[in-house]
């Protein structure tokens, strides 16, 4: 007959009073828990005016620090300041709603016609712009959303021919000749021929009245006598 083990007697005896164990609390279910915490009192926060809890901060800002620009926004006045020593037309435009790709799309049709854009914070076109022959135009840009085209040329045209195609982008004013347009006077510039144009009128006409006057004089002197008499009719004189 087989004899009991004390040890073995002794670890059951541990395992049955373990599992018996009433001196641990039972844990309560997650649901129950979140129902008690829901359900429990809490009191009301006194009645206090809002501007009795609120804490004044007080915050001492340098002006020169304040001032100070960021480092990448010198460099970018930098590129800005560089692009309009060399351009002789400069339009500002303030951007409705105009989405990152179509401002890809505009300044690839810019470089086309030797334009360049630029799309910054007003901040640096204040840089950019102070102390120069352009600093006229700061008060046209005043918001985020300014944009900025520089042209070498002073011909208004190819610029506003790209821009038309846009509607978000709405035409502010623009330096055009060392002299401040706004969008009223841009439109009416651009409908004016260029200097180009004019010179070569100006000289088709000097040069048909020069020839008129050449051949006039090579007539015979009979009819010159009769083309200067009726001249001199036609305003009044009496010829001798």
């Amino acid at each position: 007959m087989l004899k009991a083990n004390p040890f073995f007697m002794i670890q059951n005896f541990r395992g049955m009073a373990r599992s018996v164990n009433t001196s641990r609390p039972k844990h309560k279910h997650i649901v129950r828990r979140k129902l008690e915490a829901l359900l429990e009192f809490r009191p009301s926060k006194p009645l206090v005016p809002m501007w009795k809890t609120c804490t004044k901060i007080q915050e001492i800002v340098r002006e020169e620090e304040s001032l100070k620009p960021h480092p990448l926004e010198e460099l970018q006045a930098v590129k800005v300041k560089q692009s309009l020593e060399g351009a002789s037309c400069a339009l500002a435009y303030f951007n409705l709603n105009l989405p990152r790709e179509r401002r890809r799309i505009l300044s690839n049709r810019c470089q086309f016609i030797n334009a360049e854009i630029f799309h910054h914070y007003h901040r640096i076109f204040q840089i950019a712009l102070h102390d120069t022959k352009w600093r006229n135009m700061l008060p046209l840009f005043t918001d985020i959303n300014s944009i900025l085209i520089t042209s070498k040329s002073s011909n208004v045209n190819d610029v506003l021919k790209i821009t038309n195609d846009y509607k978000s982008l709405v035409l502010i004013g623009g330096y055009v000749d060392d002299r401040l347009w706004s969008a009223e006077g841009i439109i009416k510039f651009s409908k004016y021929p260029s200097i180009d144009v004019l010179r070569s009128e100006l000289l088709a006409n000097l040069s048909h009245n020069s020839q008129r006057l050449i051949s006039t004089i090579n007539h015979h002197p009979k009819r010159l006598y009769n083309n200067l008499k009726s001249h001199l009719s036609s305003n009044g004189i009496d010829a001798c």
